[in-house]
Order: C-alpha cells, then structure tokens, then sequence
C-alpha cells in the first residue's frame, strides 16, 4: 500500500484541532516557600512526576519551571498543587501575545509574503533599529497613503529634474512606489498592503523617467549619493550592460559595508544582467511556487530567487488613482530580498554576514547545492533569522493516543520538489501528517510547521491511495501547541 501526495506550505497559520489556550501547554510553574530545603523539593518533584527545565532566578527565591506529562491537566494540577504546605503557589506558564501578525485590508493577497515565510519571521522579530533602503528607480509617489510614514522624502534626490523632489510622474503606475512598498509598506494600520520589512526608512532616488533607460555614469552617481545619505542597502531593480564606471561606484560601495541588490533580468537569457552580474551584488530573480519565471534571466551569477510572480503578480502600492496594483518581474523579487536583509539588519545581524545568511539559509530548489537556476534557492526571511537551512518536512502515516502522535508507517522527509512516496503502512485506520521540527525538539510546538490530511485513512492492503495533499501550517510563537512524536526515528524506514 503506498500513497502518491504533494505537500504545499503556503498558508500561514494554526491548524490544531485543540482548543487555543493562553499557556503553554505541559508546562507549569511552582514558587515554594523560602525556608523548605533542596530534598523536599527534589521529593515533591519525584512524587508528582515534574521534569525539571530550569530555576527562574530572582534574589532569594526557589521557583522552578517544569514540564508535566501529556496527560495531565495543567489547571487540576495547578489547584492540586496550590493546597500542599510547601508551595507558596503555582501557576500556569502564561503566553503573552506579541502582535505581529498584519491587519493590512490586502494582506492576504500577498502571496509572496508566505512564500518567504515572513510571519514566522516576524513573530521572532524584535527590534527598534531603523534600517534605511535607498531606493534607486523611478522615484516616488510621495502623499501615498500606505507608504508616507516609511518614506525619508527628504533624503531623496531626482537626476531627472536635478532638483531633491524624486516624484514619479507616472501617476498611476509608480515602478518606483511599487518596488518600495514590497520593501516597507506600512504593516498593520488596516489599509493597503504590508512590507516585508519592518522600522524601515525608504530613501527615493529618482534616475529612470517613463521607462527610459539611463547611463552608466547617471546610475554610478545615484549610488555615491545613497552611500552619502548613510543607507544601508541599495535596491536597484534595473538591469543592462556591463561598465567599468558602474563597477568602480559599486565596489566603493560595498567597501562602505552597504549591501547591493539587484534584480537579474526579464529576458529568459542564460546570462544575469549588470549590475546584479557583479560580485559585490546580491542577484535575485524571481520563484512562483518553488519554480522558476519563465521570463527570468539565470545564469552563474544568480544568487537567490524571491516571489516575482507571473499568473497571479506581486501587489504592492502604485500611484495616485492606482493605488495598489499587481506587477511581475526580477524588479519584484529584488525587494523581497533587499527587505529580509532589512530585516536581517535591524535584528543585529552585521553587513559582513547578511549575503551569506541569505544564501546559506536559503531553501534549496532544483539540483542540490547552488545552480544557475535558482542560485542557492528561495530566500527564508525566518530561516535567516534563526541562522538556520530548514530541513525538508517529515510525512508518515500516524494515530494520535493522548495528545501525542504515534508513528504507523515509513518515517521519511519529502523530495526537493515537495512530492513524496509512502510505503510500509500499517493496516489501520490513519491520518497522514506532514510535520517540520524547525527546533529538532522532536515534539510538534511553535515554531514548527504542520499539517494533516483533512479525512482519516482506513488503510487496506495493496491499495494505492493518490493525489492526497497536505497543506502545512505555521504554528506562532504564541500557540500553546504540544504534541509528542511517538517511536520516531531519522531513518528512511519505521
């Protein structure tokens, strides 16, 4: 009996059939009374089975965090605890809910946020430092109502009109205001959309009118003025031949510790445009759903693939009738990975290491290691937070007993395409679990992803069961989700 299945994890979100709890579950805290001795609290813990993580320290106290069996109720436990003597009290450990998740009236449209796995991101993001992007393109739509906040107008600059009022005169579709919006949209203020990066200050730099193309020495000069202004990454969604003059600028910049990011090109060349074909540069080209654009340039050079878009485009802010449209092209994907790095920036992460946190965390497309199709594969906005590649997802074929989940069937990680074979099932009747231990804690809990397939399986000998999709799903940092992985082992085989 084996099974044929897909899994996709595009969605973002809980999925666990349990009531939602304000505590994390299988973990309790007791404070014991300041004059009982290190053998009563040793005996008190044998006597009702807590595991010992760690003593919480504070001046002259003796509470301690535990983590209980499955099957115990954390609440009973808690009343139970509270009459002995020797506790002072006890408590549930509480979640406190930091509110990260965006409210932005389109954000669910944005497809590519989840693509790059931005919530998890977010959910572990915490930092005040602003981080300034320079972007150099058509300029900005200055008054838009999603983006007047993150915008140091100011600091901008037009080449155009030589003049410090970058506006783009397309009053409808801003290139420029499209590309800044994926970088740093205002999040969570119930209108428009969300920007991948967070305490963002966006520095317009005006070069390109109308889709006209530009000079070398214009581009060169666009960028000794972001370095001037202090930024800490240039965007640059352009593309064109090589210079000598452009490179000179280029790499004075990346000695300045100023990260580069530019787009590949949208010619289905095998060949990576100028500026992004430059070492110094970090070159992106665009991914829809795990495969590459059929428009996007490749090549050697190619160091990452970011959501580009292609049916279905990129939504982002636009102009002053248009306030929010779609776009698709490596112009797309470049600020995806320009607003990670922001992101890698802010939470401390140094100039030095950002294109090798990017690439070495990035999830691996196509043949393994770096090729010239996806580069090292789909930036990981969460994945480079933690500093981590994240491993492929398990599937197997389960029961779950008690609030654990017990294994009946080969236990094996899914294909570099998302697709899987499972074999060996034990005749019963099963769910089917997709599962990423993201903490290689072995238990499902937050942080990790997971998913079931909506319908139990009773399992009959020599029968191929198909096209059974599992869509996995984050669980945030706040969701008191626990569940034990019983008899499992890292072997292909059960």
């Amino acid at each position: 009996m084996s099974l044929n299945n897909n899994i996709k994890s595009e969605k973002v979100a809980v999925n666990t059939s349990k009531t939602v709890q304000n505590f994390k579950e299988r973990q309790i805290i007791i404070n014991y009374n300041d004059n009982i001795s290190n053998n009563e609290i040793q005996d008190f813990e044998i006597n009702h089975n807590l595991i010992k993580i760690r003593k919480i320290y504070f001046k002259n106290n003796n509470i301690f965090l535990y983590k209980v069996s499955s099957n115990k109720d954390i609440l009973k436990s808690i009343n139970q605890y509270n009459e002995y003597k020797i506790v002072e009290w006890s408590e549930p450990n509480y979640i406190i809910k930091l509110n990260t998740h965006p409210n932005d009236s389109f954000y669910d449209q944005q497809w590519g946020h989840r693509t790059v796995n931005l919530e998890p991101a977010w959910d572990l993001y915490n930092s005040i430092n602003t981080i300034k992007v320079a972007v150099i393109d058509s300029g900005i739509i200055p008054e838009h109502e999603d983006l007047t906040e993150n915008i140091s107008y100011n600091q901008g600059k037009d080449f155009i009109d030589d003049d410090n009022q970058p506006n783009d005169e397309n009053a409808d579709y801003s290139h420029g205001t499209h590309v800044s919006g994926i970088i740093g949209a205002v999040s969570n203020n119930s209108m428009g959309v969300s920007g991948v990066a967070r305490n963002i200050a966006i520095i317009p730099i005006r070069i390109f009118y109308n889709g006209q193309v530009q000079t070398a020495s214009d581009i060169a000069e666009a960028i000794n003025y972001a370095v001037d202004q202090n930024v800490d990454i240039i965007n640059m969604s352009f593309g064109g031949y090589n210079s000598l003059t452009m490179h000179e600028s280029i790499k004075n910049t990346n000695n300045e510790d100023v990260i580069l990011v530019a787009s590949s090109g949208n010619y289905s060349e095998n060949e990576v445009l100028y500026p992004a074909k430059f070492p110094e540069t970090i070159a992106s080209g665009p991914d829809v759903n795990n495969n590459i654009a059929n428009y996007s340039n490749e090549g050697e050079n190619l160091d990452l693939v970011a959501p580009g878009g292609s049916t279905y485009g990129i939504l982002s802010t636009s102009g002053y009738n248009e306030k929010y449209i779609e776009m698709t092209g490596t112009s797309m994907a470049a600020p995806y990975v320009s607003g990670v790095a922001a992101l890698l920036l802010s939470n401390g992460v140094s100039p030095s290491q950002i294109r090798n946190r990017l690439t070495s965390t990035a999830v691996d497309l196509g043949p393994t290691g770096k090729d010239n199709t996806y580069g090292y594969g789909l930036v990981d906005a969460y994945g480079a937070l933690i500093n981590i590649q994240l491993k492929r997802p398990y599937v197997f074929a389960a029961v779950k007993e008690n609030g654990s989940i017990k294994i009946k069937s080969e236990f094996i990680t899914i294909n570099g395409n998302n697709t899987y074979t499972l074999d060996e099932i034990v005749n019963d009747e099963v769910i089917v679990v997709a599962w990423r231990d993201v903490n290689d804690n072995r238990e499902v809990d937050a942080g990790d992803y997971y998913g079931e397939y909506n319908n139990k399986l009773n399992v009959l000998e020599n029968t191929l069961y198909d096209n059974i999709n599992i869509d996995m799903y984050y669980i945030p940092q706040d969701n008191s989700t626990s569940m034990e992985i019983l008899n499992m082992i890292t072997t292909s085989k059960f």
